[in-house]
């Protein structure tokens, strides 16, 4: 009688890990589109975060500047950065426009104009600055496009990368390599 009552007390053991096993499996491919949902949010907040930080009026006003950082030190000619909203998108376009059309912007000792994004965008353009110099290395003319697309214009014409690794695999396969020395 005892190896009987042992032979059912296996059945049902071996019955709860196999209940336990097919929930875990479930709970896993939930988990992974709760991780995927996730990501898509992130994504989207990011954009509605960088959205807000456009406006759509039609009149050239500054909302706010201000400067960042620490007082330098008096010895130091490094310039502090200043942020400035614009109160328009269109004035936005406007003076990156005219700041991408003049070679060079001065002010006292100089000048450069950038855009305001994200952290998030920001770190995924970053992946990017490999690739950005070896095309300026090379001569080449190329845009960073919102939010993360590097565009690239060949003799053929214009090729898009949504990440540094399709990039750097095309100017490997078109010959252009990486320099080692910068």
């Amino acid at each position: 009688m005892k190896v009987q009552d042992n032979s059912i007390w296996l059945t049902e053991v071996e019955t709860r890990v196999f209940n336990a096993e097919d929930k875990l499996t479930s709970a896993e491919s939930e988990l992974a589109a709760c991780r995927k949902k996730v990501e898509e949010l992130m994504e989207k907040m990011d954009d509605l975060e960088n959205q807000t930080r456009r406006d759509n009026n039609d009149h050239l006003k500054i909302n706010r500047a201000h400067q960042l950082g620490p007082k330098p030190e008096p010895t130091s000619q490094r310039p502090r950065p200043v942020i400035i909203k614009l109160h328009s998108f269109r004035d936005k376009v406007r003076v990156m426009s005219a700041a991408k059309a003049k070679e060079q912007l001065m002010f006292q000792d100089h000048l450069r104009i950038q855009q305001d994004f994200s952290v998030c965008v920001c770190q995924k353009r970053r992946g990017f600055s490999q690739t950005c110099s070896v095309l300026q290395q090379r001569g080449r003319k190329f845009a960073m496009l919102y939010p993360t697309t590097l565009k690239v214009f060949t003799n053929a014409g214009a090729m898009s990368f949504s990440s540094p690794k399709q990039a750097l695999d095309y100017l490997n396969a078109a010959g252009y390599g990486h320099s080692e020395s910068k």
